[in-house]
């Protein structure tokens, strides 16, 4: 019974991922840390003689990955754990036949909380040193979270002997979630070795929550605004994610909080503002591509700083991109206005969530420079008051010395 339901599986397992994924490209084809995130999945499993056979589950999802890693790596990467969690289901399936059902399930369930608690214990402490670690550890720690919420339920359905399709989704996402983070924890390990460092931990962390919570007034805020002008069903996907943002923040992944809320304001700013929805099929495809072409002077802000990844706006501005493409090929002009406006919304956001990175990065540089001011007071430090009584002291000897040796010089004379 379990193998029919394993036949189903992938695509509740797409729709899982749709839903539970944030919404968050490379300027060319150069080395990334989205290229290097691509090329190390690629190597880890040997996807390659899996997917010799056109018959298997996920070959053309396979193809499309690799055809399109060079241009779009995250969105590749994103394809390629697709096909894992596909080798997933059919190992389980293979063990299923081996063992029996209850067995196999069993063993899964314990490997998978063996992996969920060595990858817990690596994140708990590790300290990030630089920006574009702190993003990647949060990423890996939002996927420990939600790997434990998969876990969870499926032990639930497990111990009621309820091992349905749902029970099956839950197991093989926690999986998937492990993997994941293991992936972001290694890539943020490397990010760590730059030459940015953070303050200290307590410090960041207080300023990350900070910011965190000023972005989430901002969104409550904007939210109040157009339900208090009648535009109430315009804002409603946004509040449903300020649930989701303020449980992130009440957790401690101030980063994922930030990025999910710029995700919400400009989510409203899209659905509010009605001349960005085109009718017109040329017109829609000529108004998508100027947004893009205008969100990629902020994007090249992020290409261009070594400090920063963006992973949100990165994930999202590459969908964009790839909907534009999508828009231009479908032969329904009805259909190709829907997904020009999919691609300009996801522009917006990508651009709003580009946008809260770098602002984020330059308050905890601001914050950390303020650290490191010398402060009035302070054991062993160089203060104001202080240099200005050395310069005072040092001018004074100077004259001193100068009116000595003049004084000197006369009687000398006067002698002569």
């Amino acid at each position: 019974m379990i193998k029919k339901r394993l036949l189903n599986i992938f695509v509740l397992l797409f729709f899982l991922i749709i839903v539970f994924s944030d919404f968050s490209y490379a300027v060319n084809a150069e080395e990334t840390s989205y290229h290097t995130l691509f090329q190390r999945e690629l190597e880890l499993f040997p996807f390659s003689s899996i997917y010799e056979n056109e018959s298997f589950d996920g070959f053309n999802t396979y193809n499309q990955a690799i055809e399109n890693a060079s241009d779009y790596p995250f969105t590749s990467y994103k394809l390629l754990l697709e096909c894992y969690r596909v080798i997933l289901i059919h190992e389980l399936a293979k063990e299923v036949e081996r063992y029996g059902e209850e067995k196999a399930v069993e063993t899964f369930i314990i490997n998978t909380e063996k992996d969920l608690f060595n990858i817990m214990l690596q994140v708990n402490n590790y300290i990030p040193l630089t920006f574009a670690s702190l993003e990647w550890i949060d990423l890996a720690k939002r996927e420990i979270r939600n790997a434990n919420e998969y876990l969870n339920q499926s032990k639930e359905y497990f111990n009621k002997n309820n091992m349905n399709t749902s029970f099956l989704v839950y197991l093989i996402g926690s999986n998937s979630s492990i993997h994941k983070a293991k992936g972001f924890f290694l890539l943020s390990n490397e990010k760590n070795e730059g030459n940015t460092t953070l303050m200290e931990t307590s410090d960041l962390l207080d300023n990350l929550e900070s910011v965190s919570s000023e972005w989430i007034g901002i969104v409550e805020a904007t939210i109040d605004f157009y339900e208090d002008i009648g535009l109430k069903e315009f804002v409603l996907p946004s509040k449903d994610v300020l649930n989701l943002i303020k449980s992130y923040h009440s957790n401690g992944l101030y980063y994922v909080s930030i990025m999910n809320s710029a995700y919400a304001k400009a989510l409203i700013e899209y659905n509010t503002q009605g001349h960005l929805l085109c009718n017109n099929y040329s017109q829609a495809l000529t108004s998508c591509e100027t947004y893009l072409n205008y969100v990629d002077l902020t994007m090249n802000m992020v290409y261009n700083n070594p400090d920063v990844d963006a992973p949100f706006a990165v994930s999202l501005i590459e969908q964009a991109k790839l909907h534009f493409q999508d828009a231009k090929k479908v032969e329904s002009e009805e259909n190709s206005v829907i997904i020009a406006g999919i691609s300009i919304q996801e522009s917006l956001i990508a651009r709003e969530q580009a946008k809260a990175a770098l602002e984020l990065k330059n308050a905890i540089e601001q914050e950390l420079s303020k650290d490191n001011q010398p402060k009035k007071g302070d054991n062993g430090d160089s203060v104001p008051g202080f240099e200005l009584i050395i310069l005072v002291a040092a001018l004074l000897i100077t004259v001193i010395t100068l009116r000595k040796n003049m004084l000197g010089k006369k009687k000398f004379e006067k002698e002569s």
